[in-house]
């Protein structure tokens, strides 16, 4: 199969541009004050399932997609790539998870991946029942954006995942991460619980839940 190497050029030097384009100034200077050790992190725990949204629409022709299972070892190059966090990353896919790519023809478009006993953020460990399965940090390639895709994965992964039993999800939605929230409301996807996260230089930390929601 065809793969795109995304180029950590354009992720570095457009990612101001981009970020200021779609609201994540604060989203980035978050990230900046982590970089320093001083890790400010309020996020959301929210519930994503089949039953809240109907198909998302494509800006391109649908038939040419498909979801596959991948290799892990795919979606690790990417993070390194991007120079995101791969030990984190690591940690989580030695525990039971899904990796899953969505191809245009043969070459992939996006990534993301799904885990099916708990996961761990912020030392906050939530533990997944049987019929339930967290959904971790999706990417679409640069060369595809612009074409719904994010949205239409993560319903595709639904819908793989409900046919393995698992028909209820989670997620964990940064509070500064506008992106994120934009797409996810395509999907009425339901804040569960509001938390806030404090640490200093990866040593000191500790969670708080602030609030909770009714899921409707």
């Amino acid at each position: 199969m065809a793969q795109i190497k995304e180029q950590s050029r354009f992720y570095k030097i457009k990612m101001l541009r981009t970020r200021a384009k779609n609201g994540l100034l604060m989203y980035t200077v978050r990230n900046t004050l982590t970089r320093i050790g001083l890790d400010l992190d309020p996020f959301w725990l929210e519930m994503e399932s089949l039953k809240f949204c109907d198909e998302p629409t494509l800006k391109d022709q649908k038939e040419l997609y498909t979801l596959r299972k991948i290799d892990d070892s795919v979606i690790i190059e990417q993070y390194q790539t991007l120079s995101w966090n791969t030990e984190e990353l690591k940690k989580v896919l030695a525990s039971d998870h899904y990796s899953f790519g969505l191809y245009r023809n043969d070459q992939i478009a996006a990534l993301m991946f799904a885990c099916i006993n708990q996961y761990t953020f912020k030392n906050q460990q939530f533990v997944l029942g049987a019929n339930e399965a967290y959904l971790g940090n999706m990417y679409t390639y640069e060369h595809f954006r612009g074409k719904n895709l994010a949205p239409y994965l993560r319903y595709k992964c639904y819908e793989m995942l409900a046919k393995e039993g698992k028909t209820t999800c989670y997620s964990i939605t940064q509070y500064f991460n506008t992106s994120s929230l934009k797409f996810k409301a395509k999907l009425g996807v339901q804040h569960q619980a509001l938390y806030l996260h404090l640490g200093l230089f990866k040593r000191l930390g500790r969670t708080f839940k602030l609030r909770t929601y009714k899921i409707s």
